[in-house]
C-alpha cells in the first residue's frame, strides 16, 4: 500500500502538477512521439549542438 502511495503522488506531480523533473510519467504517455529508432550518443549529440544554438540566441 505505501508503494502504491508513491507511485500514486509520483504520477500526480507528473500529470496534474507538470512536474515531470520529479514526477512519474507513464511510458505510453510518449511512446507515441517515438518515429525512429537512433543510437543514444546520436540523440546526445543533436541535444547538445541544439542547446548550444539555442545559447546562442
Amino acid at each position: 500500500m505505501e508503494i502504491e502511495h508513491y507511485w500514486a503522488g509520483a504520477l500526480r506531480r507528473a500529470v496534474i502538477d507538470g512536474d515531470v523533473e520529479y514526477g512519474s510519467v507513464m511510458a505510453g504517455q510518449s511512446v507515441g512521439m517515438v518515429h525512429v529508432e537512433r543510437p543514444v550518443v546520436d540523440i546526445i549529440a543533436k541535444l547538445v549542438r541544439e542547446a548550444e544554438e539555442a545559447l546562442a540566441r
